[in-house]
């Protein structure tokens, strides 16, 4: 999992020509204090309790799908209108994206998954790459 802040891009690639994008997951919010989210500790220690304030996020899995997955190259930019119009948390401080993803064998054409490299995926991977096959084709 990947951070990327206001004014960062996000950039998948995969290695090899023969790979494609498969978004593993993505959220969008505050999830935690830290490199992205600079919370003066006076204020962070007031709202700690206030699940608006940190902790909050929400799954963009489908629009970083939409953007990313069956491609070989993908750049997502924070701000990004398509996330800046979910607002899991307050507005009052920047949100973020958390991302990940995987390459796997196929081309953009058919998004085809050769059954031998599927086999590290997760079923819900699988799944996600047969549906995602089956949306292309």
């Amino acid at each position: 999992m990947h951070e990327f802040c206001q004014w960062e891009t996000m950039t998948a690639r995969c290695r090899w020509n023969s790979e494609v994008i498969v978004m593993t997951s993505a959220r969008w919010g505050r999830m935690k204090s830290g490199r992205c989210l600079d919370i003066d500790p006076e204020r962070l220690a007031a709202n700690r309790n206030n699940p608006m304030f940190l902790g909050c996020s929400e799954d963009v899995l489908s629009i970083l799908d939409a953007k990313c997955s069956s491609k070989t190259a993908c750049d997502v930019v924070v701000p990004n209108a398509d996330l800046d119009s979910i607002t899991p948390c307050y507005r009052d401080i920047e949100h973020y994206l958390e991302s990940s993803y995987t390459c796997v064998k196929g081309n953009s054409a058919d998004c085809g998954v050769v059954k031998q490299h599927s086999f590290a995926l997760s079923s819900l991977q699988r799944t996600r790459i047969l549906s995602l096959r089956l949306a292309i084709l």
